[in-house]
């Protein structure tokens, strides 16, 4: 974390709200004065959610990504109390209380079906989002695909929020996959040092900074001779 910060990284996201290791974490970081903004994930679904938006809250943390529910987006339907509306409420009041709670709010679901996607980003806006996550969760998105979602998003909201892509590797195609959704026009996008991550893992920290970079002259404001 201390090389992240002094590379330039400006934000990062540092665990989960339930596992105490990870809020240990945030709370040394920022006694020691770290700069990075730092995120934690929170899981919408739960019937007691608001102990982890305050778990989050508290332990100095100031971004909340919440992981999406996917009775409403799936048809594996793991939680299917929370399917359709009940989805779309239970959304809008975590947002609403983490709002209250001072945190920068993100949201996104795994493989959401597109044909609901503007309802629920407008509803998500609505409710004082400040970020959406288009999650190739199952890393099965072809770059068209990403660059789909992304437009979808950045139609329903009216280009008022934040879009941030996350690719999985499964068919190595979370780099081609990050880039596609960053030209579509996502503001952001969630990376991975040295490609680790959960399963086949995500886009990889080193080749999304130097393809900004070098391919599409994007400024990054990371200090490209610490990437080594």
């Amino acid at each position: 974390a201390e090389a992240l910060d002094q590379m330039g990284v400006k934000e990062a996201e540092a665990g989960y709200a339930s596992l105490a290791d990870d809020r240990r974490l945030v709370s040394e970081l920022r006694r020691r004065g770290n700069r990075m903004v730092l995120g934690m994930h929170a899981r919408s679904w739960l019937p007691d959610w608001k102990s982890e938006v305050d778990s989050v809250a508290e332990c100095g943390a100031q971004l909340i990504n919440f992981i999406g529910m996917q009775g409403y987006t799936s048809t594996h339907a793991l939680h299917p109390q929370l399917s359709g509306n009940r989805f779309l409420e239970r959304m809008e009041k975590c947002i609403a209380y983490a709002k209250q709670r001072g945190l920068k709010v993100a949201f996104g679901t795994d493989h959401p079906r597109p044909e609901i996607v503007p309802d629920t980003i407008r509803r998500a806006c609505k409710a004082g989002l400040d970020r959406w996550v288009v999650y190739d969760a199952r890393g099965w998105f072809l770059p068209q695909t990403m660059a789909m979602m992304v437009n979808l998003v950045r139609a329903a909201s009216e280009d008022k929020i934040e879009i941030i892509v996350h690719a999985h590797d499964d068919f190595g195609l979370a780099t081609a996959n990050t880039f596609e959704g960053i030209r579509a026009g996502a503001t952001g996008c969630d990376v991975t040092v040295n490609r680790t991550g959960h399963r086949c893992g995500n886009a990889a920290f080193e080749q999304i900074v130097l393809g900004l970079e070098y391919l599409f002259g994007r400024r990054t404001g990371i200090d490209l001779a610490q990437i080594i």
